[in-house]
């Protein structure tokens, strides 16, 4: 796959996770924080450039828990976020 990038992308730097400085082992886990994030904020977890759908979406659903407004307060004090 990098052969194929690297010959795609010839006059760019194409790297690996490790090499950008991600550690791989994590990158699973990284992808689905991030799209937790842009679920809870509401916004488009897809580009449909790329997937082929017909308009961003929302990807997921934030199901309440019983601290489920503990959480949410705590989202908005430590990240100033606006959420829906």
């Amino acid at each position: 796959m990098m052969w194929f990038l690297k010959g795609l992308f010839e006059n760019s730097k194409v790297l690996n996770f490790a090499e950008a400085g991600a550690d791989p082992d994590f990158f699973e886990a990284e992808a689905f924080a991030l799209l937790g994030y842009l679920t809870a904020v509401g916004l488009n977890g897809n580009i449909p450039s790329a997937t082929g759908a017909h308009k961003g979406r929302i990807l997921g659903k934030i199901i309440p828990g019983k601290n489920f407004t503990e959480l949410i307060d705590a989202m908005k004090h430590n990240h100033g976020l606006n959420l829906k």
